[in-house]
């Protein structure tokens, strides 16, 4: 099913409120948010961190009347406004962090006096004692190849949170979700018991104008993203194989911490060395976030195989920076980049291998295609300060229910 936006009219309950609907006076009214977001954690970062302090900048922007609270893992170095207060969960292990969900945060919410509470990575309690918005920001849970590369107990583990994160996700006003491909899946396996409402995340990145001029030798290619089985690193073997034999000169950096799934960095590495291909590769495992810029700017062409993504920011960041993107086809992946991408069958990443080579012998095309992703994405997505306008709404109509 099909669900679109409905900008100033948060979906509550099945139908559209507008926001100042139940406020009476029409009087700025003051609520106690508190955001779950213990998920983040230090080494597991990704784009939850940059989810997070984005919607606390945009929060105290669009409704700074509103009282903030953001629930974290201690151990989750990130800034925060200083409107922001900030209360640390000190989390050693997923069993410590299923107790703090389901008793922990619920007496917290009791006792600071909660008006709402925001789950902005997904889960929370499964009974919480107020109102709930839950944001669904993992699609691994509704997509077909969540299993891909793991193990037999890995995809029991994620069908059981599954089923956890449907238990808090039944037991909440609303769920919002960043991509209709997120929306379709949601919908298909929840159903609408409970309303759900589209809001993609902002970009406030200006564009880059791309460039028509002939690559350098060796070819630069970039992939970021976090090393877990779904992103499909192991992919990019065969991909460099291909590029390999079609006598293309290229590097390919990728970003990928062994701290985050060590199983799956002495695969990656065992892989490459299998296939002769070791030296084409580069890993910057450490690198600042605060460096992406530098080298998204320095590389010519991004890669992105993953197979799993409910919004995909490096896919954003990338077509900002003026680099054509060869993508998995996925439903997500072209919902972000519409026409202005090289698609792949997920599967089949030597076909993506194919599409580099394409587009390392047509500067024009890259080009066009380039702008084409950019003009997209303007079209498609919020600002970040809109998508906080739009999320106070949200939960502004919840709390009055």
């Amino acid at each position: 099913m099909a669900l679109t936006p409905d900008r100033g009219f948060p979906v509550i309950f099945g139908h559209a409120v507008p926001a100042d609907a139940e406020r009476g006076s029409g009087k700025a009214i003051q609520l106690r948010v508190f955001v779950h977001a213990v998920a983040a954690r230090k080494g597991k970062e990704g784009g939850a961190t940059l989810l997070i302090h984005e919607t606390a900048r945009a929060l105290v922007e669009a409704a700074p009347h509103h009282e903030y609270v953001f629930c974290l893992d201690a151990s989750l170095e990130i800034d925060l406004p200083e409107e922001v207060r900030r209360i640390d969960a000190p989390l050693k292990n997923a069993y410590e962090r299923l107790k703090w969900d389901n008793h922990s945060y619920s007496e917290i919410l009791v006792r600071e006096g909660a008006d709402i509470s925001l789950a902005l990575l997904g889960y929370g309690a499964m009974r919480p004692p107020v109102p709930r918005v839950c944001m669904l920001p993992d699609s691994t849970y509704f997509c077909r190849f969540a299993g891909f590369n793991r193990s037999l107990t890995a995809r029991a583990l994620i069908r059981a949170r599954a089923q956890l994160l449907r238990r808090v996700a039944m037991s909440s006003a609303v769920l919002v979700v960043p991509s209709q491909a997120m929306a379709d899946g949601v919908a298909a396996d929840y159903g609408l018991r409970v309303p759900i409402k589209l809001l993609r995340y902002g970009s406030d990145a200006e564009h880059v104008e791309p460039s028509a001029k002939p690559w350098d030798e060796p070819v630069r290619i970039l992939y970021v993203s976090q090393l877990q089985p779904h992103k499909a690193h192991i992919n990019l073997v065969p991909l460099a194989r291909a590029l390999e034999d079609m006598d293309l000169d290229f590097e390919i950096t990728i970003c990928a911490n062994p701290a985050d799934n060590p199983r799956l960095a002495a695969q990656l590495k065992d892989a490459m060395r299998t296939r002769g291909i070791s030296g084409r590769f580069r890993n910057l495992a450490d690198l600042p976030r605060s460096d992406l810029d530098r080298l998204f700017g320095e590389s010519d062409c991004f890669v992105y195989p993953s197979l799993c993504e409910s919004f995909g920011f490096p896919m954003i960041e990338a077509t900002s920076a003026g680099m054509p993107v060869v993508a998995a086809g996925t439903a997500i992946n072209r919902e972000m980049l519409g026409p202005g991408a090289f698609y792949f069958p997920p599967l089949e990443p030597e076909a993506g291998a194919e599409k580099i080579r394409q587009l390392a012998d047509n500067g024009l095309e890259r080009a066009e295609m380039v702008v084409q992703a950019q003009r997209h994405q303007e079209r498609i997505l919020p600002s970040w300060k809109q998508y906080g306008e739009e999320l106070v709404e949200i939960i502004e109509a919840a709390a009055s229910h």
